[in-house]
């Protein structure tokens, strides 16, 4: 029998060293492929897996209600898998921010605590991107909306 809490751990350790990757390392194509294709790609495997071998399992377990979705949440192996859930999709939206932020040429410094936020509370990192992106564009905007224009 697979020992959920120990599974819950090694997850969590390996998505830990892939965010400190992301924001301290130099952001090689090998790095960003390695972490996409490599390790959200085992992620989404792995959660594959465990969903559809457990789902059925659960009495009750739906997705239709809430009640059906806590039913759910009283799995180990489908809180496991719903955090691989996580883990998977929060990796894959830091890297988007992390490209997108380079192409911006938004400094680093910037972009580590956003990527902090995704990895911790995911959505509220992606917002804050937004609001970020948002606010330098306007800024930008408004630069070039002021550089004088020659007149003849």
């Amino acid at each position: 029998m697979m020992d959920w809490g120990q599974a819950f751990q090694i997850a969590n350790s390996v998505a830990l060293v892939a965010w400190i990757s992301l924001i301290f390392l130099p952001r090689a194509s090998w790095l960003i492929f390695a972490l996409r294709r490599g390790l959200v790609g085992s992620i989404c495997l792995i959660y594959t897996a465990v969903i559809f071998r457990f789902i059925s399992e659960v009495d009750g377990g739906g997705f239709s209600t809430l009640n059906e979705v806590k039913a759910l949440f009283g799995s180990d192996a489908v809180v496991f898998a719903g955090w691989l859930h996580y883990l998977a999709f929060d990796l894959f939206v830091g890297l988007w921010i992390a490209e997108q932020s380079d192409l911006k040429k938004i400094h680093r410094v910037f972009q580590a605590p956003i990527l902090a936020a995704t990895f911790l509370l995911g959505p509220f990192g992606l917002l804050l991107y937004f609001a970020l992106d948002s606010g330098l564009a306007f800024v930008r905007r408004g630069v070039s909306d002021q550089t004088p224009t020659e007149s003849h």
